[in-house]
């Protein structure tokens, strides 16, 4: 007779309680996944149960994903995409803001060479990496969370477009899409799919015709208006489109504008027949995004008298990089292009049809380059004061430079000073000091000694092309980071020029000479005086680790003399990885250093008695 174990009634309702809970249990883990998951798993993408590496490259890229001890990112990345190489700012030569991260977009050259994406100094999209390939490849941003939630492609080549239809209507409000094309995206992407992309800000998906058309986009779920971070490139004749490579600062709140930017260079056909006459164009002018998208929303300038005043560019040697100076002059807010003259060398015909691609005004020098900077610098002046007899200023573009994305709202804030302030010569947009290592605070600028030049506003008759070169007469103001540099091979690796959102700028009383005096003595009081070692370059005895990043450092080196910077160039190349500092203001200097603003005063300085 079988043995039978007969339970009470509270037994029996208690273990088929248990077995309903398990029940339910199991029903809800399985409903339990996000709309992300749901969503992959839709796309025949369905995160893994176990991690699996194919490559040591996988394994690095997985590691990498998580933020490392020390490191201070602001987009994390959700453990099923994997993480490529770690690039400081994706490229950009300076951070951005803390409302807003660093990215690099790159659509490749041809089939050959696959998209790249960065997201906050992380590869997401790359060779081998997160299944990027041929169609569009998108990154999936969560604002709220600050997480990279998504790496995906869809190949529009080859299969229709009603996965990639599914992900854009179940995007979250703030959600930002980063989209790079490769190869041919356009053979089966349907009209709705254009028109979710019209619907999120896109003003280029309908012009998504041609094939292996090349697009990016940059956009975010809700955003009202067109997105200023997008531009489209067909393909010319054959071949393949110009590619997009473009590294730029997207702010976490994306603005939309009531229409899109002018197309770009690639859809210019005058830029283009300029290129194909003038072969020793830089590259980046005819084939790369020379225009960074940091550029395309400014800040509105309001008028002032630097709007209605000319601007002097005199051309280099074979022109060679007047288009990239050009370029950045043309997209400067509150540019009047009446107003600027190109100088240039009687034969120059490539500055002449630069002048007439930019609808710049050109002007014939009278003698060749050979004649030295300042006698041809002074004849441009000169031409310039007969043409405009009535402009309170000039702003001098010196050759071959580069300008910082906001060079002229910076000038035209700071121009007033030439008005009420005699010993100022010139409104500077370059720190002679500012290198990589030593400026930091955009918004900051300086007084210092010296006519710095490369890209600067005087006034009409109270300064020469003579005093330019002399210069140590007169004092200028000049922004802690530069907003100008001259062009060189290695230029941007050496020194920090501001491309970054343009910021609004206001006028600075404080920078009068009475009111600057007073201000530097008066912080020179509320800073801590430390000693610089110079063999191993710490403050000592200084916790400077736990200050305030606001906390001013001051230093004392010794002079024998007024003039005397032995001490300090000492300081220069040990410290600072530089020959010497030049920017300085009574023998006090202003530079930026182990995150703090650092004053260098020396001995023989009247600020010294202060400290």
């Amino acid at each position: 007779m079988p043995y039978v174990v007969f339970f009470s009634g509270k037994v029996r309702l208690l273990i088929v309680l248990s077995l309903v809970y398990m029940s339910v249990r199991i029903l809800l883990d399985y409903h339990k996944q996000s709309l992300h998951e749901q969503l992959r798993v839709e796309l025949n993408a369905a995160l893994p149960k176990t991690t699996q590496f194919t490559s040591g490259q996988h394994l690095r890229g997985f590691l990498n994903g998580f933020e490392q001890e020390g490191s201070k990112d602001i987009i994390h990345v959700v453990p099923s995409v994997a993480v490529g190489e770690r690039v400081p700012n994706c490229g950009l030569p300076a951070p951005c803001g803390s409302d807003s991260f660093s990215a690099h977009l790159f659509t490749g050259i041809d089939h050959h060479d696959q998209p790249k994406v960065c997201v906050d100094g992380k590869y997401v999209l790359g060779d081998g990496l997160n299944n990027g390939g041929r169609g569009i490849n998108m990154v999936v941003l969560d604002t709220v969370s600050k997480h990279l939630q998504q790496v995906i492609r869809f190949d529009t080549y080859q299969e229709d477009s009603s996965l990639l239809e599914s992900l854009l209507l179940n995007l979250r409000a703030g959600d930002i899409v980063l989209l790079v094309t490769f190869d041919e995206p356009t053979k089966k992407l349907s009209s709705v799919a254009r028109l979710l992309f019209h619907e999120l800000g896109s003003a280029l998906s309908q012009n998504l015709l041609h094939y292996r058309s090349s697009w990016y986009l940059v956009t975010q779920k809700g955003i009202d208006g067109f997105t200023p971070y997008e531009d489209l490139h067909t393909v010319l004749s054959k071949g393949w489109p110009p590619p997009h490579n473009v590294r730029l600062c997207i702010p976490f709140k994306i603005e939309g504008m009531p229409v899109h930017p002018d197309p770009s260079q690639h859809d210019n056909t005058d830029r283009a027949a300029f290129c194909h006459r003038h072969a020793n164009v830089l590259p980046t002018f005819c084939t790369g995004d020379s225009k960074p998208a940091q550029h395309i929303f400014q800040p509105k300038v309001p008028e002032n008298k630097l709007s209605s005043s000319p601007i002097i560019v005199v051309s280099g040697p074979q022109s060679r990089f007047l288009p990239q100076t050009l370029d950045t002059l043309a997209l400067q807010s509150g540019l009047v292009r009446e107003n600027v003259l190109v100088f240039h060398e009687t034969d120059d015909l490539k500055a002449q049809d630069l002048c007439e691609l930019f609808n710049f005004s050109c002007q014939l020098l009278q003698s060749d380059l050979s004649g030295g900077h300042c006698e041809l610098l002074g004849q441009a002046m000169d031409t310039t004061e007969t043409i405009y007899p009535d402009a309170p200023y000039m702003t001098i573009i010196e050759p071959d430079v580069l300008l910082g994305s906001d060079f002229l709202s910076y000038a035209s804030a700071m121009a007033s000073l030439l008005d009420v302030d005699s010993t100022i010569g010139s409104v500077s947009g370059f720190n002679p000091d500012g290198s990589n290592l030593l400026s930091k605070d955009p918004s900051q600028a300086y007084r210092i000694q010296g006519i710095p030049g490369t890209a600067f506003v005087v006034r009409r008759g109270g300064f020469s092309a003579r005093e330019r070169c002399a210069g140590e007469q007169w004092d200028s103001v000049v922004p802690e980071v530069s907003r100008a540099l001259a062009i060189s091979d290695d230029a941007l690796q050496k020194h920090n020029v501001y491309l970054g959102s343009p910021l609004s700028w206001s006028a600075a009383p404080h920078l009068e000479k009475a009111l600057y005096d007073q201000w530097l003595s008066t912080n020179i009081r509320q800073s801590i005086l430390a000693t610089l070692d110079p063999q191993d370059c710490i403050f000592e005895g200084l916790s400077y680790e736990n200050l305030p990043p606001s906390q001013i450092i001051a230093t004392i080196f010794e002079q024998s003399f007024p003039s005397d910077e032995s001490a300090l160039n000492q300081l220069a190349r040990r410290c600072f990885q530089i020959d010497q500092i030049q920017a300085g203001y009574r023998g006090l200097h202003r530079l930026h250093f182990k995150d703090h603003p650092l004053f260098l005063i020396g001995s023989k300085s009247p600020f010294a008695k202060v400290s």
